[in-house]
């Protein structure tokens, strides 16, 4: 490919990473059974995409971010008798409280999670990445940190 156009790569610098805070709308497009490892509890694990607002400004430019997947965990044990974590989930979809009861899998029995929508609240974190002796990973040519940014759905929103 040859060009006689004067070509200006600084316009074209890649942007930091989109660090999503604050109220977004989400669709769930995947609800599964989950068992955490080190206890053995039972959970639900959404995976959502962000359908609103389709964009953001960040760091002084319009970031696209509809359609990000974000991720969350759903306890599905009971706290003194109750579901606080599912109740949240279900309030949040306007998804009936009552249900026949829980499948093996510790999925609510009759219950589709699939396609319902909610508002939440984001939150994003930076961890700093680290080597298998827990110590902090560094970039050789920069001489900076390396780290790894976690989007996680810190609210369920009451539907009102």
């Amino acid at each position: 490919m040859s060009t006689t156009e004067a070509i200006d790569l600084s316009a074209s610098e890649q942007s930091g990473p989109i660090r999503l805070n604050g109220v977004f709308k989400v669709r769930i497009i995947k609800a599964e059974p989950h068992v955490k490892q080190s206890n053995g509890n039972k959970s639900i694990k959404l995976t959502c995409e962000v359908t609103e607002p389709a964009t953001i400004e960040q760091d002084g430019e319009v970031r696209e971010v509809a359609g990000r997947e974000v991720r969350s965990w759903v306890g599905v044990e009971p706290k003194n008798g109750k579901y606080p974590q599912l109740r949240a989930l279900h309030d949040a979809c306007g998804i009936p409280l009552s249900f026949p009861g829980f499948g093996e899998d510790g999925m609510p029995i009759d219950v589709r999670y699939e396609g319902s929508e909610m508002y939440v609240e984001l939150s994003t974190t930076e961890e700093q990445k680290k080597d298998s002796s827990q110590q902090p990973m560094i970039n050789p040519a920069t001489g900076k940190a390396l780290v790894s940014y976690q989007t996680s759905i810190r609210q369920f929103l009451p539907k009102n």
